[in-house]
């Protein structure tokens, strides 16, 4: 097996083909490129923002329109696909995000962590840090993947336990409306 390298044996961190099948975003410490899946020609690179390196998870949006990927200082960067524009920097967790995912309407980007929390960012026009909003706060159990539902009013998420969390606890921020199992 032989490991995918850009440019100076960078090894690629995080790799996804695109909803439509069309695209493919690898994500190298420092840049990250798109390509075409049918030429495998490379489209964009769009150079990371200074002193920060991406690793971990990249997602693309429903309609190819966004991508995110995780940095090492646990800050969602999103980007425009077709022009390789940062739209938003979103901040907040304390440990590594293991999983995102984007909203049907492609106005949110969701984040899970092994913080235990869940967020949301608001995509948009800002290049610079945003706090993201805790959607919900577990009880100390790290958070390994995160769903949302299509119409955006459920999420789904895992957690690496024998047991299920103990959702009576008046410290959660929004407690599940579901006994979890």
């Amino acid at each position: 097996d032989e490991e995918l390298r850009g440019e100076h044996g960078q090894r690629v961190q995080a790799i996804q083909t695109s909803p439509l099948g069309k695209l493919v975003v690898a994500v190298y410490g420092d840049k990250t490129r798109i390509y075409e899946v049918s030429s495998g020609r490379c489209m964009r690179t769009i150079h990371h923002p200074p002193g920060r390196r991406l690793k971990g998870v990249a997602v693309w949006s429903p309609t190819e329109t966004f991508f995110a990927c995780t940095a090492e200082d646990y800050v969602v960067c999103v980007w425009k696909a077709d022009t390789g524009e940062l739209v938003g920097m979103l901040k907040g967790h304390s440990q590594s995000v293991r999983s995102i995912t984007f909203t049907r309407n492609e106005q949110y980007v969701c984040s899970a962590s092994w913080d235990g929390s869940i967020r949301r960012g608001t995509i948009g026009q800002n290049r610079q840090l945003s706090p993201s909003e805790v959607l919900f706060q577990s009880n100390g159990k790290a958070i390994h993947a995160l769903a949302v539902s299509s119409d955006g009013q459920w999420f789904l998420s895992a957690v690496k336990s024998d047991t299920p969390p103990d959702t009576s606890s008046a410290n959660l921020l929004a407690p599940p409306s579901r006994q979890p199992y």
